[in-house]
């Protein structure tokens, strides 16, 4: 039964955000709808007649990060046409990282559901990642779609990191320092195999 007097997108919402607050502050192996209801001052009832399940309510958070990201990378897409491919991955690979330093929470429940279930589910592998890949790749061809994925790989690793871990592998003194590193050390990556594909004839 819908729960009374409630606003479905807000409810939603706030199940979403209290969800990803959990994943942040203790990590996705903490993750269940009682806790999710308690962190967003709802019944477990209302959580559970929005999400059927912890499963289904994991799916949503990633649903949202992709399409956020896929957002933001058709616009970097877009700007091939008026800009030079080396600026254009250069800026991109930048934005694509601060991106996911906001989004950290959910790359590390997305990883966290890769080790638990094998793989993606079969839903987004047809409907996002196969999608994504044959559009990607029939612009780009597929021998750039790969760097770009090793790209994507390499920053998500290194954008669930620990604080400690990153200090270490960078040799940086302060977090900001690390990311600062990381984040043109991908750019300059990028540059050598992404944009360099790019502008071959």
């Amino acid at each position: 039964m819908r729960p009374k007097n409630a606003d479905p997108a807000a409810t939603q919402e706030a199940i979403l955000s209290a969800a990803m607050t959990i994943v942040s502050e203790s990590g996705p192996t903490t993750l269940s709808l009682r806790g999710v209801a308690r962190k967003a001052g709802l019944s477990t009832g209302t959580v559970s007649y929005y999400f059927s399940s912890l499963d289904a309510l994991c799916e949503a958070c990633l649903d949202g990060h992709y399409d956020r990201m896929r957002v933001l990378a058709l616009k970097h897409f877009q700007r091939l046409a008026d800009s030079t491919p080396a600026e254009v991955t250069a800026e991109a690979t930048r934005e694509l990282y601060r991106f996911g330093m906001v989004e950290r929470p959910i790359l590390l429940l997305q990883l966290s559901r890769l080790a638990e279930h094998g793989g993606h589910t079969v839903q987004r592998r047809v409907n996002h990642h196969r999608n994504m890949m044959r559009n990607v790749a029939a612009s780009v061809g597929t021998d750039t779609w790969l760097k770009i994925q090793s790209l994507v790989f390499a920053a998500t690793r290194y954008l669930c990191l620990s604080e400690e871990d990153l200090l270490l592998f960078t040799g940086a003194n302060t977090l900001a320092e690390a990311h600062d590193r990381i984040e043109q050390h991908l750019v300059d990556m990028a540059l050598l195999t992404v944009g360099q594909a790019a502008t071959k004839p």
